[in-house]
């Protein structure tokens, strides 16, 4: 088949997925654009497929500030005079100098994720304001290909080796049929000069690292690999849908106010993939307003497979913020805090905004300040990964100070605090584990992960007197 009818071939295979969608009249699309190559296939295809393509179709156009002025300049520039040359409006967004580097250095993520997030956070907002029915990507079958390399070696599972999909909800992705070679020979076709991002050599990006350095490897043994992953995908869609249909049928946990509770003795007669399965359906449904992706290490599910303790207040499952515990004959899944009003260190913090913003608790307050002294456990605002949750101490409960583990029982043993006050020391934990640990109040000392010093940025206070 030459290029032509491979292009054409493609083309055909898009339209037909468009159809698919049984598109209104009235429906708008927001192509997620950069100009570069396959942003500029998926615009030009969608232009010539919708009617009245100037008013139903716009761009969505973000800019990372990652490269530097000039190349930011010259990509924005590249933007506009292609809306402007099609008629199409266009919708510009643009991220701070160094924040995406910021959130990802704050919430242990690579820039690659920090920039994605913070792209479709926009994406998003967008098309709600702008009343966009989709917002197109131009993912390709190339970049299912490296998707699912760096899955693989990264330990993913079922889901994670179910490729990308061509529809996530609004989201949809018309040309991810189409090889990165059919993208190059539908432009040249139809006389494009797509921006080519020099960034894309770089192998200090995973992406380009797997791209550049691994698929080329890979396809001198495995000439035909692609088409081994895809039928992989395939295997793993087909795996996916049977466990979403088993854990359908089988599984329903009863909702309270605060928690979901399901009997014990069925959930230890439960597979192990079913029991993983469900709780991670819970930490998901939980997180669903969090704009980041919710990863959990594997190792989290554990105790879920072989579960070594069935006891009443065994905790099978911890982690961000949830765990899952034995009581009264029932697994119960909730917020890793008791929410008792009369204790009043409950408290779960979104994000800081300015200098002395603060947070009552019942004696103490939690303030946000400038300062570059060398106060008793500070912590720096810039570290904390949001969001922060201040409560009292559990069991199994440890803080790393200098490198050390400190079991927090062992700890109020130390400081000789009596049992009926244990509860009244507030401990702030984040995504990392517990961060702080606020004793100066009730006259004990102050722990923090970050050694006792802001640097001169911006900090948590964390021993004021209400």
């Amino acid at each position: 088949m030459s290029s032509t009818e491979s292009v054409e071939a493609s083309i055909q295979s898009s339209k037909a997925f468009l159809e698919s969608l049984s598109m209104r009249s009235g429906d708008r699309i927001l192509v997620a654009f950069s100009g570069g190559p396959d942003s500029t296939a998926l615009l030009t295809f969608l232009l010539g497929e919708c009617d009245d393509s100037p008013n139903r179709v716009a761009i969505g156009y973000y800019n990372h500030n990652l490269r530097g002025k000039e190349q930011s300049s010259l990509e924005s520039d590249h933007v506009a005079a292609i809306a402007a040359g099609l008629g199409v409006q266009v919708h510009c967004g643009k991220a701070d100098e160094g924040e995406i580097r910021r959130y990802a250095n704050k919430g242990g993520i690579s820039v690659e994720e920090s920039a994605r997030i913070l792209r479709y956070r926009f994406l998003r907002d967008t098309a709600d304001s702008g009343g966009y029915t989709y917002i197109a990507t131009g993912h390709t079958l190339d970049d299912t290909t490296e998707t699912l390399i760096q899955r693989f070696f990264q330990g993913s599972g079922v889901w994670g080796l179910c490729g990308i999909p061509r529809v996530a909800g609004d989201i949809i992705r018309p040309i991810l049929n189409w090889s990165r070679a059919e993208v190059v020979a539908f432009n040249a076709q139809n006389g494009l000069e797509p921006f080519l991002d020099p960034s894309n050599s770089k192998t200090m990006f995973l992406r380009n690292a797997i791209r550049h350095s691994l698929i080329p490897s890979i396809r001198g043994i495995f000439p035909h690999f692609e088409k081994s992953l895809e039928t992989l995908a395939l295997k793993m869609s087909l795996a996916r849908d049977f466990i979403d249909q088993a854990i359908s049928s089988k599984i329903e946990w009863k909702k309270t106010d605060f928690s979901y509770t399901l009997p014990a003795v069925f959930f230890e007669g439960l597979h192990a993939v079913e029991r993983i399965e469900t709780v991670r359906r819970l930490l998901n449904r939980s997180h669903k307003n969090d704009s980041r992706t919710v990863r959990i290490p594997f190792q989290a599910f554990s105790t879920l497979i072989k579960l070594p303790g069935m006891h009443d207040n065994a905790v099978l499952f911890r982690g961000l913020g949830y765990r899952l515990q034995i009581h009264d004959g029932n697994v119960v899944f909730e917020r890793d805090v008791v929410f008792d009003k009369g204790k009043g260190y409950f408290k779960v913090i979104k994000a800081y905004d300015t200098p002395g913003w603060s947070v009552s608790l019942e004696t103490v307050r939690i303030s946000v300040i400038e300062t570059g002294d060398q106060i008793e456990a500070t912590v720096p605002v810039d570290r904390v990964s949001f969001p922060l949750i201040v409560r009292s101490r559990r069991e199994g409960d440890v803080i790393k100070v200098g490198g050390i583990s400190k079991d927090l029982k062992k700890l109020y043993n130390d400081w000789n605090v009596a049992e009926q006050d244990r509860w009244k020391i507030p401990v702030c934990e984040d995504r990392s584990g517990i961060i702080a640990v606020i004793g100066k109040p009730f006259g004990y000392r102050c722990l923090s992960r970050f050694s006792n010093a802001a640097g001169g940025s911006r900090a948590f206070y964390l021993f004021e007197r209400c």
